[in-house]
């Protein structure tokens, strides 16, 4: 079977509502903050920054934030550095979304993501050492589809799947973005071409070429050609 290829402004139905969190390895710093750092820990780093005249709570508490904040995403990193982010498989991370499930959204962006196993670099050769750097074991390439925010008013609720972005595997081809070709035919005078506009159906792409050249959808004069 073909692969299809999908293309901005593409409709398509959501069948396996696996959103994208992230890309990258077991461990980020929101896990770090999460799970790692323990309270007792969190608890410490508040007495040091009020013994330092920072105020904590509603009033005043901004610059107690602040700090607390930078800190703890600084702590994050280095543990994530001194524990190899916890394991060395970069893989795509997903959270399944059921309110999404059989919804038509339109393609907006799209990407290409790396996933595999993290190999470090090494030299090899004694007389003409030569560096290889790290890599990415059983490689794989993913297309990554960001859908339009509208669709789905709960999907922009939280913030670990925002935009909404989602596997091309998981989606199915709805409706077919073209390009159409719009022209103005004004009586005894030469031909204009007012450009290439792209839109699933014909309707659309009049809708976008009377807003941007002040037309009217019902101007006789106005012609638009779908191209192959």
């Amino acid at each position: 079977m073909k692969k299809i290829v999908y293309h901005i402004g593409d409709k398509v139905k959501i069948i396996n509502p696996l959103f994208i969190q992230r890309v990258g390895y077991v461990w980020d710093k929101k896990y770090v903050i999460k799970n790692v750092i323990t309270p007792e820990q969190k608890q410490a780093l508040e007495e040091f920054l009020i013994k330092c005249g920072f105020v904590s709570g509603t009033s005043g508490g901004g610059l107690f934030s602040y700090a607390y904040e930078e800190i703890m995403e600084r702590l994050a990193y280095w543990v994530l550095r001194k524990e190899g982010f916890g394991g060395k498989e970069r893989s795509i991370h997903t959270k399944l979304r059921e309110t999404a499930r059989e919804k038509i959204a339109t393609i907006i962006k799209k990407r290409v993501v790396k996933t595999g196993k993290y190999t470090e670099g090494r030299t090899t050769g004694w007389e003409e050492p030569e560096y290889n750097p790290p890599y990415l074991s059983n490689e794989k390439s993913d297309v990554l589809l960001t859908l339009d925010y509208y669709f789905d008013d709960n999907l922009g609720m939280e913030d670990d799947i925002w935009p909404p972005e989602i596997e091309e595997c998981n989606v199915a081809l709805y409706e077919r973005v073209k390009k159409w070709k719009a022209c103005l035919y004004p009586n005894n005078q030469p031909t204009i071409e007012l450009g290439i506009f792209t839109a699933t159906n014909k309707p659309n792409a009049l809708r976008q070429v009377c807003y941007k050249y002040n037309l009217k959808e019902d101007d006789t004069n106005l012609y638009l050609e779908a191209l192959k």
